[in-house]
């Protein structure tokens, strides 16, 4: 058995078959390391890229509760606004309206006051602009 095995790694053809072998060996084992570390690395970016993601999440979040309250105050503030304005215009209606009153009545409005109506005879009811008198006895 020895000196079969001695005369087989003495061939040089068996022993150039042994080196390309573990050249070969070698050269996939140097491919699967480099495999390796590729595998490694995708892992470190993919758990980056998922805290990033993670962060983003939360950042959209913050950005959607604080436009929210954003457009509440501008909302707040819109109405504000118009209700100034409406009190505004509803004020200068109301001095346009009494300069146009006082102007046209004069500023006791003894000019807008009707008149009273003439005494009908055999009326019953009495004027209230006629004074009444009550009979003496």
């Amino acid at each position: 058995i020895l000196k079969s095995a001695m005369v087989k790694y003495s061939n040089e053809k068996e022993v150039n078959k042994i080196v390309a072998i573990k050249e070969e060996l070698n050269e996939v084992q140097n491919v699967m390391r480099i495999n390796i570390d590729k595998v490694l690395e995708r892992g470190d970016k993919l758990s980056e890229l998922e805290e990033k993601s993670t962060s983003l999440e939360m950042e959209a979040l913050g950005f959607k509760r604080r436009s929210q309250q954003l457009r509440r105050s501008m909302w707040c503030a819109d109405v504000r606004m118009k209700l100034l304005l409406a009190g505004i215009v509803f004020t200068i209606v109301a001095v346009v309206a009494l300069i146009i009153s006082l102007s046209v009545c004069g500023s006791t409005f003894e000019r807008c006051k009707s008149p009273p109506p003439p005494p009908t005879v055999g009326s019953a009811t009495p004027s209230p602009f006629v004074p009444t008198v009550a009979p003496t006895m």
